[in-house]
């Protein structure tokens, strides 16, 4: 497949990952959304993070002192990172997969061999 250009709206260091992450893993084009989302979520925690910096983990309210709003985005944004990283199959660190998708059916750690059910260990 033909390597999958980024996104115009990314920043130019998320632009770098994504263009990475196409030269090391095999992707199709099913997983542009998913490598779209993991690369949204890089951006918005920077920018985040780089709010917080500024403005530091709490503001004035009503109410005195309250939770800074981008503290809830960094944590939403890491989140939805997580997710992106484990719905591409690149959460194993045992050894890093060369194509995206379904693991075999059958693997060291004993999963279900052939779909019929039966413990494979």
């Amino acid at each position: 497949m033909p390597s999958l250009a980024a996104p115009n709206h990314l920043s130019p260091a998320t632009k770098r990952h994504w263009t990475k992450v196409c030269e090391y893993y095999s992707l199709e084009i099913h997983h542009k959304d998913l490598l779209q989302l993991w690369c949204e979520g890089l951006d918005m925690k920077q920018s985040a993070l780089e709010q917080l910096k500024k403005d530091g983990l709490t503001i004035s309210g009503r109410e005195g002192l309250r939770q800074h709003p981008c503290v809830a985005i960094a944590r939403d944004a890491s989140k939805q990172i997580a997710n992106a990283i484990k719905q591409l199959g690149l959460d194993r660190i045992d050894e890093p997969p060369k194509a995206m998708g379904r693991p075999p059916a059958t693997s060291k750690y004993g999963d279900y061999a052939g779909g019929n059910g039966k413990h494979a260990g």
